[in-house]
C-alpha cells in the first residue's frame, strides 16, 4: 500500500487557489473593459443623436425667409429655426440650460423665455454659429469630448 503525502494535498489546494484568484481577476477586468466601452459608446450617441436631430430639424425647415438664425436671450444664445404651415408662421427654438439641450416652438416673433420648451437630452454645453449660409453647431458630452457639425442653409427646402 502506498502512503500518501500531505505536499500532493497542499500543492492541489495551492494551485486550485491560483486558478480562482486568476479567475476572479479576469472578471474584474472584463468588468472593467465592458464598463469603459459602455459609457464611451454612449457619450457618442449622446452627442451623435443631438447633432443629428439639430440638423434635421434646420432641413426641415420651410420658412421663405430668414430660415435660420441665432439670438441672445438672458445671455444664452438661441437657435431659431422659421417654417411656416399653410398661412402659420412659427419657429423652433433650440437652447441650452441648466444641464440640457431644449426645444420650444412658438408663433413666429412672439415673446418667450428660456423656461419654455421641453428638455431633449442631457449635455454638458451646446454652441452655434452662423458663417457664410452655413450653421456650425458642437455639443459637449458628459466627458468634455466636443463633436460637432456643419449644415448648409441654401440646402434647405
Amino acid at each position: 500500500m502506498k502512503k500518501k503525502h500531505s505536499i500532493d494535498f497542499l500543492f492541489v489546494i495551492f494551485l486550485f487557489f491560483i486558478f480562482v484568484i486568476m479567475s476572479v481577476s479576469l472578471v474584474f477586468v472584463s468588468v472593467n473593459i465592458y464598463n469603459s466601452i459602455s459609457d464611451r459608446q454612449e457619450n457618442n450617441n449622446i452627442s451623435r443623436t443631438t447633432l443629428s436631430y439639430i440638423a434635421n430639424k434646420i432641413l426641415s425647415a420651410n420658412a421663405y425667409e430668414d430660415k435660420v438664425s441665432i439670438i441672445e436671450k438672458d445671455g444664452k444664445d438661441v437657435l431659431v429655426i422659421n417654417s411656416q404651415d399653410n398661412e402659420m408662421k412659427y419657429s423652433t427654438l433650440i437652447f441650452y440650460k441648466d444641464g440640457y439641450v431644449k426645444e420650444a416652438n412658438i408663433i413666429k416673433d412672439s415673446q418667450f423665455t428660456l423656461d419654455f420648451g421641453n428638455n431633449l437630452i442631457k449635455t454638458a454645453g451646446l454652441e452655434f454659429e452662423i458663417v457664410d449660409n452655413k450653421v456650425f453647431i458642437s455639443v459637449t458630452d458628459n466627458k468634455g469630448n466636443k463633436e460637432g457639425i456643419t449644415v448648409n442653409i441654401d440646402s434647405v427646402k
